[in-house]
């Protein structure tokens, strides 16, 4: 009892403060450091994919007691538990230097290496918010277009039609994120530069029309109607997150109003009879030119004003800077 009440004695007068970490037992926080260099440094998983800068709020923690005593969160710490509708209770470990007892549970699970797991990909486990373009692209007519074909048909046309458009996504630096029976969704730009991947999904998308002619031509006479297809095009924030699980596997996949509103252009195609609706927002990020598009209004559920898009139905060559200037220039 006296050797406790020592070391008790020792803590306090050199200003060591005793926080108690459920399941992982009492740690010795130094004086000033954050909740967070203390897990570190006594070897404890404490998840912070912003790297403590509070950016993030995977380090966040419950304080169990002790609450009172620490001093209201600053506003960087403020926006972050804003944002996630935290309770009072709920404190980020990066942001809180503790000055007295307390008593915490981290709320979210360590982040490991999984056995097949693209490392670089981690980041986005929790979601990240990124500034990307969303392309969408459909058959059009899919239902009319196959009811008469023979199940086999039907498979080879839509893997075929896949199988083309992730090639022209993956070779302007596209990623498919998802494929959607006769379609599919796909992210460009998730390496920072907006203006490129606006640009890129342009090309992807202009590659993809042409992709559609040649299957006509190809499959065209066993088809009752010509094969059109559809594509809305995008850029704006997003959530970038790693989805699935283990056993079955992970994917990126982009949440958000930006993706929603791609997929209101790709569905407004049909409406518009237009192959493809670019939103303003994506051009004018691209500083491309389509001649021969028309603008059109297309009205967004729970907007005020409708989302302005150039629509046009031939693949047009954009007429622009050169990659290499629009690169320099967003680096600059």
């Amino acid at each position: 009892m006296a050797t406790m009440l020592g070391v008790a004695l020792v803590r306090r007068m050199r200003g060591i403060v005793p926080v108690r970490l459920v399941g992982h037992g009492e740690i010795a926080l130094r004086p000033g450091s954050t909740l967070l260099e203390a897990s570190r440094e006594n070897c404890i998983p404490h998840p912070s994919l912003c790297g403590g800068r509070g950016r993030c709020s995977t380090c966040r923690v419950l304080v169990l007691t002790g609450h009172e005593t620490l001093p209201e969160p600053n506003p960087v710490e403020r926006k972050v538990l804003k944002r996630i509708s935290a309770p009072a209770s709920v404190r980020l470990a990066c942001q809180i230097r503790p000055r007295h007892p307390l008593c915490v549970q981290i709320l979210l699970p360590p982040i490991t290496r999984g056995a097949g797991l693209d490392w670089e990909e981690e980041e986005y486990k929790w979601g990240a918010d990124r500034k990307v373009t969303i392309l969408f692209v459909d058959i059009r007519a899919f239902t009319t277009l196959t009811k008469k074909q023979l199940p086999a048909d039907t498979v080879l046309l839509v893997n075929r039609f896949l199988q083309e458009i992730t090639q022209a996504t993956e070779s302007h630096g596209g990623r498919i994120c998802m494929y959607l029976s006769d379609g599919a969704m796909a992210i460009f730009g998730l390496d920072g530069q907006r203006g490129m991947g606006s640009r890129d999904a342009i090309a992807a998308g202009r590659d993809m029309l042409r992709v559609a002619r040649m299957l006509d031509a190809e499959l065209g006479s066993a088809l009752p109607m010509p094969l059109r297809i559809g594509i809305g095009i995008h850029c704006g924030p997003a959530v970038i997150a790693r989805v699935g699980d283990a056993e079955r596997g992970y994917t990126i996949t982009a949440l958000g109003e930006t993706v929603s509103i791609a997929s209101r252009l790709e569905a407004a195609t049909k409406e518009l009879l237009a192959d493809m609706l670019v939103s303003e927002a994506a051009l004018q990020a691209s500083r491309a030119t389509l001649p021969g598009s028309t603008i059109r209004e297309v009205p967004m559920r729970g907007h005020d004003t409708p989302i302005k898009a150039y629509a046009f139905s031939e693949p047009v060559e954009p007429q622009d800077e050169t990659r290499q200037e629009l690169s320099q220039t967003e680096a600059e």
